[in-house]
């Protein structure tokens, strides 16, 4: 978290580390109990068995790294920084993705694998983890890095565009 910038030093971002088989499962599971009734009812109950079954790898990882925005660092920044206001929020997002990106790179320079989750897309998951772990009112819950041993062989990379559809260099 050190090396990862923020917009005006706001410094936004906040994690909470789950490490080992007891809190990491332990999260998963609660994650289950909130997602389960929520799939069911909106895509059925065979959506949910193919949904299980992922997080159920999740469940099995070493550790998750959760990531916050603290909505009052947002405010105070915004404070000392009225000319900009209008778009810390926005950068808050981009400092927590650089955060995201920077623990993802350096998890797997140290040999495991990670995967980047979103499960706060179903709102009953951040209002669990708040009660769970006794967080701030005010941090909101953007993903969840999920990281462990490899098994077996990695999945193949996903389509991408090519670099000058993405690119564009001006010399």
């Amino acid at each position: 978290m050190a090396h990862a910038p923020s917009a005006y030093n706001m410094q936004s971002t906040r994690l909470v580390m789950l490490l080992g088989e007891e809190k990491n499962a332990g999260f998963w599971s609660s994650v289950m109990d909130v997602v389960k009734p929520i799939m069911v009812e909106k895509r059925g109950e065979e959506a949910w068995k193919g949904f299980e079954g992922r997080l159920g790898m999740f469940k099995g990882a070493y550790g998750s790294i959760l990531f916050f925005e603290s909505d009052s660092a947002i405010a105070a920044a915004k404070e000392r920084h009225p000319d900009v206001g209008y778009m810390l929020e926005q950068w808050a997002e981009h400092a927590s993705g650089i955060a995201q990106g920077a623990l993802w790179t350096a998890l797997e320079l140290e040999g495991f694998g990670a995967n980047l989750q979103h499960m706060n897309a179903f709102p009953a998951t951040e209002g669990m983890v708040a009660g769970k772990y006794g967080l701030p009112e005010d941090w909101r819950l953007k993903a969840q890095l999920v990281f462990g041993e490899v098994k077996g062989a990695r999945p193949e990379m996903k389509g991408r565009l090519g670099f000058g559809e993405v690119v564009k260099v001006i010399q």
